[in-house]
């Protein structure tokens, strides 16, 4: 069972370093054999009263969204206004896209270019005080956009960070770890000056930026920090006190967690001449509502609600095509009932709208 589970595994490595364009290699592992291996893996998972599966209910863009040039070429980061407006960041086509609560296309936001409100990689972005809120990874800056699009201000960045949020009207963000006294977060005012940074990265020898790649969401007034690729979500005061570091201990989370390990340690050698990856184990993490919630894709896409010391609450969940991988996620409520958006990037550019299934 090891060895299968270590094939399936695979899957989600090999996506992150394809297109739509050339994925020959992944479709090579989706066949059969890869959906029973990871079927098994999914009959191992114990079922119980805070299990709810979801359904999908609509996509953007539809065949008819397409038709009219409405798609999505790289999504990145999704967010939303918290009632009815979803943003997406297209980081290859330099612009922001706006879909309604069905996923029904509304607008776009800047164009490519360097100038006030354009747009060249934007990556990370959220909604925060009626204000759009990107980074960009090409001009390597911050824009802030009033609700209807317009641009408002920026500030230059000079690090690149993998994930922000926002409290006090302070950016918390995630850094890229190059050296091992780098910290986890930096902080930064109205401005983009990096007024402190705090959070000591983990001592790895070969990928130490893989391996501290790390998403972030802020809760009250405390920060929690999810590890992508180990099983571990840190959970800080806002001042950078690191109050407890919450351990995910399920079976697939640890074997992942081994596979990822022993990648670096080999220094990602060789698997049947096909160069040894990473598998993400938390894609994703976000705070409605006071209620903080995690995204998984493998073997089955799950959105685990936890309380602040990680005690599961609730976990939501859907088995969708073999490969099925995504960026980012956001939760909302729809007739009082739980509603997801899930950010997919393979086997193609979408944003899903799940509900609860009845």
């Amino acid at each position: 069972m090891k060895i299968k589970y270590l094939y399936l595994i695979l899957i989600p490595i090999i996506a992150i370093n394809c297109n739509s364009n050339n994925n020959s290699e992944v479709s090579s592992l989706t066949g059969k054999k890869a959906e029973k291996n990871r079927d098994e893996l999914i009959s191992k998972i114990k079922e119980n009263n805070y299990t709810k599966k979801i359904e999908l209910s609509k996509s953007f863009p539809s065949e008819e969204d397409v038709e009219k040039g409405a798609y999505i070429l790289f999504g990145s980061r999704i967010a939303s206004n918290g009632i009815d407006k979803i943003f997406i960041s297209d980081t290859r086509a330099n612009k922001v896209i706006q879909v309604d609560g069905n996923c029904n296309y509304t607008k776009e936001i800047g164009k490519k270019g360097q100038g006030p409100g354009d747009l060249i990689g934007p990556y990370n972005i959220l909604y925060y005080d009626n204000k759009l809120i990107t980074s960009e990874n090409g001009n390597m800056r911050v824009q802030y956009f009033n609700s209807d699009g317009k641009y408002m201000r920026g500030f230059k960045l000079y690090k690149g960070y993998t994930s922000i949020d926002i409290l006090n009207n302070k950016l918390y963000c995630a850094v890229i770890i190059r050296k091992n006294d780098d910290k986890l977060i930096n902080v930064l005012d109205e401005n983009g000056i990096v007024i402190k940074s705090f959070g000591d990265p983990f001592n790895y020898s070969v990928d130490i930026g893989i391996m501290n790649q790390c998403v972030l969401a802020v809760y009250n007034n405390e920060i929690f920090v999810a590890f992508v690729n180990l099983p571990i979500i840190r959970r800080y005061t806002f001042n950078g006190e690191l109050i407890k570091e919450i351990y995910i201990d399920d079976e697939i989370s640890k074997s992942k967690s081994k596979f990822n390990k022993e990648s670096n340690d080999n220094n990602r050698q060789s698997i049947n001449g096909q160069k040894r990856g990473y598998t993400r184990i938390i894609n994703s993490i976000k705070v409605y509502k006071e209620r903080i919630y995690y995204l998984v894709t493998y073997p089955r896409t799950e959105i685990i609600e936890i309380n602040k010391d990680g005690q599961i609450m609730n976990v939501y969940w859907s088995i969708n095509e073999v490969g099925y991988d995504a960026n980012d996620f956001v939760v909302l409520e729809e007739n009082n009932e739980m509603v997801f958006y899930i950010l997919k990037f393979f086997p193609d550019q979408k944003v899903d709208k799940f509900i609860i299934q009845r």
